[in-house]
């Protein structure tokens, strides 16, 4: 008995059939992977929350930012102040300082740019998750009240923040609040696209990183 393969058309059509299938499957896994990591940042930032406001207990004050050139702290990312040498995060859940959607290119370079303190740090420590301590920033550092009490009312004293999956800091404009653009995180929405622009943020004033009305 003759044996009968499969003609080229047939053979086309599975191809074509196979592209389908993987047009449709592949952009549904790469969403799902962006929502697995969307629902990972915020579960930390629950535990860095935590942790921020342990320390406020213990020291009356919250961790600083490094927004004092030389004080051997990553400006701008959270310190190490919540690790050691109390473990307001615990060493097992240390992967709550990291952002998921920061590779590290994205910290060299931002390394790069904080001279002269990056030469304290790896590449490593930058892909934490940025922070803001706005006491320290308005008061101590800048002495602007005003725009302290703008951000007060706006975020309360601190916020934390995730790139998001465009792998960009946003900021929000315009800024309506008062306080400065660059102490305000433009917020990520999924329902703009999954990869939208955007920022993954929570505050002491807003675990869902929402501002309140204007």
């Amino acid at each position: 008995m003759k044996k009968r393969g499969f003609t080229l058309i047939e053979l086309l059509i599975v191809v074509a059939i196979i592209g389908i299938l993987a047009a449709i499957a592949i952009p549904n896994f790469l969403m799902a992977q962006v929502r697995a990591k969307v629902a990972k940042v915020r579960a930390d930032h629950q535990t860095v929350a935590t942790a921020l406001e342990s320390y406020r207990v213990d020291h009356n004050e919250y961790p600083s930012c490094g927004h004092r050139v030389g004080d051997g702290r990553a400006h701008d990312y959270l310190p190490n102040d919540l690790t050691t040498p109390v473990s307001y995060i615990k060493k097992v859940d240390a992967g709550s300082m990291r952002d998921p959607f920061r590779d590290q290119l994205d910290a060299s370079s931002s390394r790069a740019s904080d001279a002269p303190d990056g030469a304290n740090f790896t590449d490593d420590d930058y892909t934490r998750y940025r922070y803001l301590n706005h006491k320290e920033i308005w008061i101590e550092i800048l002495n602007l009240p005003v725009y302290y009490t703008a951000q007060q009312r706006t975020t309360g004293e601190w916020c934390v923040s995730s790139s998001g999956p465009d792998r960009v800091a946003n900021y929000y404009s315009p800024n309506p609040y008062g306080c400065s653009i660059y102490t305000l995180w433009y917020p990520y929405d999924p329902t703009n696209g999954v990869v939208s622009r955007g920022d993954i943020f929570r505050t002491q004033r807003s675990a869902s990183g929402q501002y309140p009305k204007p």
